[in-house]
């Protein structure tokens, strides 16, 4: 007789409590009788103690008594537990596959049978069903030379199976060093075992100490999901570095990621701890790193940072037409999107699902508002000629939620408290979380921190309240735990530290005034300005209005030069660039860099039939954020396209530049734009044409 599922979950209810549980109790917990519970009990003890007539477990009183400490009771169940329990077949290939990754790559039948003590014909089925599983790698197990088996693939798709199936299991860090058992399965067992064998010859606290070096010197905060897949990368790497298995094949983008800001610091850090890592193996890690599901970031990065933001530009004025909201100039979302898209690129193209989803919750809340952001992510399926998934597109509607939370007026209502949330989940999910409690109360979050910087934190003086998705305790301050996705007993315990209710009325007079008063005012900083000032008692600024400027006032006069005459793009580049140079816009490194980005990159700088926008990075090289615009008499070949138009952008801050790049953007989707602008010969003229362009886009005549 083997251990039952429902002996494994009557053992963990001891576990969980240690008082004495009532036999009523338990038999209503599984929905069986009093009498099949007596029996469980008498199977327990039975396959525990065999030979020597004593029970680990006795019915005292109608009480369910262990006759062991918690501690000693964990420590027999998992000595004794894996010879007893009968796996489900998911159950075997999970530990068989895991066992093959870490430890042996190479097996025979009769090693596996004899140690696992199924049959070989069970062990060519879980061999079957594995390679069913893992063909999406481009891995599988083939019979090698009737040797026995053999994991064959590219070693850059067998790492990347490796840590997707560590990661799958939790938390490896808080595994590793805790001995906590909160939800008791034998295979979770098994599998941490496992874990602590590969990972014994690992300094994982070193590790640790890069990583959080590698986030202060990127400025980049990376979710605790994100910050233990890292470790697992590091850890992968070494350990098959070990082991001799390298990478062989080519690297897409390697040019790009080793142009990178994060590519040169991470190089850096790793070289002076002394990790010994080829240029591959950094790339790699590089590149996984640019892929970390983001908080918040300096450098955004996916081939090319403008890609991503006409990108966002398309779905904005897609969204703007579906949800009757304008969007094109909501600075917050415009942020979320560019920071999102990049990690969200990154999954789809590795095929890496989400390991959270709030799917059911969006489309139980948020139904409309999931479609109407479907329909409007159209533009990113045919980006990446692949569907960009559910669970990623329910994530994104919760910004739009915001968003649209935004354009609304809110009331100030009562003095708020400052919240500060907790999160072990990706950034959109904490958003989610945050979306709830925000709709729910009137309080004032502070920030959004994964569990891993919680010690960097400044925010702890001014922070009343800590509401965590995980158990932690912070001295002074009152923390409340709370599921990610807000249930009714997590809405009780808030109310509980008297948070105020969020109300929803505004006085209609009031509105109408303000309607009426600023209804022929185009600019948003003075509407901003008149509702504020008129309805001060009833609504905040939640706005964050940066300086952000339109293509003609980034556009000076003196870098326009129209009929130019030159024989190769590297030429035009050349041209461009110094106009902005004599300007004092850049200093002259600039004009390098725009001219390796394109050799670098190819043709991605096409914005039109005849038209590009080279561009350079976000450095030390450009003194002020600006445009130069150069037509040619003659047309030059650029990657086989005939140009006749040069638009070169540099950029001080992103910021800057942001609303410029959308309205060229939304221009260059009518074909008629660009041919109207290959008949400008003068200055004036082209001034004139862009002003009314501008007034159409932004007026609508």
């Amino acid at each position: 007789m083997s251990l039952k599922q429902r002996h494994i979950e009557i053992l963990n209810l001891i576990i969980q409590d240690d008082r004495k549980l009532d036999i009523k109790y338990i038999s209503e917990f599984f929905n069986v009788s009093e009498r099949s519970i007596r029996y469980d009990i008498k199977e327990i003890n039975e396959e525990f103690f065999q030979n020597d007539g004593n029970n680990i477990l006795e019915i005292y009183e109608k009480k369910l008594i262990s006759n062991i400490k918690r501690e000693d009771l964990i420590a027999l169940i998992k000595l004794i537990l894996p010879q007893k329990y009968m796996f489900t077949s998911e159950e075997r290939t999970e530990i068989l596959l895991l066992e093959i990754l870490l430890f042996r790559e190479k097996f025979t039948l009769q090693e596996l049978s004899d140690e696992l003590l199924i049959s070989k014909a069970t062990l060519r089925k879980d061999i079957r069903d594995i390679n069913d599983n893992i063909k999406e790698y481009n891995v599988s197990l083939l019979v090698n030379n009737n040797q026995g088996y053999k994991l064959v693939g590219q070693e850059s798709d067998i790492r990347k199976l490796m840590i997707n199936m560590l990661h799958k299991h939790g938390d490896l860090t808080e595994e590793l060093e805790n001995e906590k058992i909160d939800q008791f399965k034998i295979v979770d067992l098994i599998i941490l075992d496992k874990k602590r064998k590969y990972f014994e010859s690992e300094d994982i606290s070193l590790y640790k100490s890069l990583l959080l070096k590698i986030q202060k010197k990127t400025n980049k905060i990376i979710t605790d999901e994100a910050y233990n897949a890292l470790l697992l990368h590091i850890i992968v790497t070494n350990n098959r570095n070990k082991k001799e298995k390298v990478i062989m094949d080519e690297i897409s983008n390697s040019n790009f990621i080793k142009s990178t800001e994060e590519y040169k610091i991470i190089k850096k850090i790793f070289e002076k701890e002394n990790i010994i890592y080829n240029e591959k193996d950094m790339i790699v890690f590089t590149d996984f790193y640019l892929g970390a599901y983001s908080y918040n970031t300096k450098f955004s990065f996916y081939l090319n940072w403008l890609k991503i933001e006409t990108l966002v530009g398309r779905i904005l004025e897609d969204a703007t037409k579906i949800f009757g909201v304008n969007f094109t100039n909501d600075q917050i979302l415009i942020k979320e999107l560019i920071n999102h898209l990049k990690p969200t690129i990154y999954r789809i193209k590795n095929n890496m699902s989400l390991k959270v989803s709030i799917l059911n919750e969006v489309k139980s809340e948020y139904l409309d508002l999931y479609e109407k952001t479907k329909v409007s992510l159209n533009v990113i399926d045919e980006f990446l000629e692949e569907e960009i998934g559910e669970d990623e597109t329910a994530f994104i509607t919760i910004m739009f939620k915001r968003a649209l939370n935004r354009s609304q007026e809110r009331l100030l209502g009562e003095e708020k408290r400052n919240i500060l949330i907790v999160c072990g989940l990706g950034y959109s999910s904490s958003q989610f979380l945050a979306e709830n409690i925000t709709e729910r109360f009137e309080v004032n979050i502070v920030d959004i921190i994964p569990f891993n910087q919680l010690e960097n934190s400044d925010y702890m003086k001014s922070v009343d309240l800590v509401i965590s998705t995980i158990n932690i305790d912070i001295e002074g301050i009152e923390v409340v735990k709370v599921n990610p996705i807000l249930q009714k007993e997590d809405i009780e315990k808030l109310e509980a530290y008297n948070l105020t209710k969020k109300s929803t009325k505004i006085p209609l007079s009031k509105l109408l005034k303000v309607i009426k008063d600023n209804k022929y005012v185009e600019s948003d900083e003075l509407i901003i300005k008149n509702v504020e000032k008129a309805l001060k008692d009833y609504v905040k600024n939640d706005l964050e209005i940066e300086k952000t400027s339109n293509f003609l006032e980034l556009l000076d006069y003196k870098n326009i030069e129209l009929e130019v005459e030159v024989e190769t793009w590297e030429d035009l580049i050349e041209y461009s660039g110094k106009l902005l140079l004599d300007s004092g816009y850049i200093v002259s490194n600039f004009i390098k860099e725009m001219k390796d980005q394109i050799i670098n990159f190819g043709d991605y700088v096409l914005i039109g039939n005849s038209t590009i926008l080279p561009h350079g990075k976000l450095n030390e090289s450009v003194k002020r954020t600006g445009f130069s615009f150069v037509s040619l008499k003659k047309p030059i070949i650029f990657f086989g396209t005939e140009v006749k138009i040069a638009i070169c952008l540099a950029s001080l801050a992103k910021h800057e530049h942001i609303n410029a790049v959308l309205e060229l953007n939304n221009y260059f989707r009518d074909p008629e734009f660009e041919k109207d602008l290959l008949k400008i010969k003068k200055k004036e003229e082209l001034i004139e044409f862009l002003k009314k362009r501008r007034n159409k886009w932004v007026l609508g005549y």
